[in-house]
């Protein structure tokens, strides 16, 4: 699968998910309703939605791009949304302690903050070599 075939893909799923998660999108369903469907007792499709709004807003503002990895080197979206579990890495980004429990929304990241965002970016593709 090419990265503009997954892009694409994000691209239209993102497009569903701005106007909210709690509120009905343009689909007609809310992520609390996704994971019911899914038997989702742990907050997994929450985490991965918020885990993409992370990404999208680096990407956005320039900050990291799944294409900035090393060539032939996976990109492993779950270390993101993992870390983002962890009271530390949120404190890092300056998201409070409710941002797990409220709604996932798109640039979650303070922009006091996306230089903690650039820099525990750049530390993952150190990483992956």
């Amino acid at each position: 699968m090419s990265m503009d075939h997954i892009n694409g893909m994000l691209s239209r799923k993102r497009d569903l998910l701005r106007t909210g998660t709690k509120k009905r999108g343009r689909s007609g369903i809310t992520i609390e309703a996704i994971a019911r469907r899914l038997g989702d007792g742990h907050d997994t499709v929450a985490r991965l939605v918020s885990g993409m709004f992370v990404l999208d807003q680096a990407k956005e503002a320039r900050i990291f791009d799944i294409s900035d990895r090393y060539p032939g080197k996976r990109f492993y979206f779950s270390h993101l949304y993992t870390a983002l579990t962890r009271p530390g890495y949120r404190d890092f980004l300056g998201l409070s302690d409710e941002w797990r429990i409220d709604d996932p929304m798109p640039n979650p990241v303070p922009k006091s903050h996306l230089e903690n965002l650039k820099a525990s970016s750049r530390l993952a593709l150190r990483l992956q070599v």
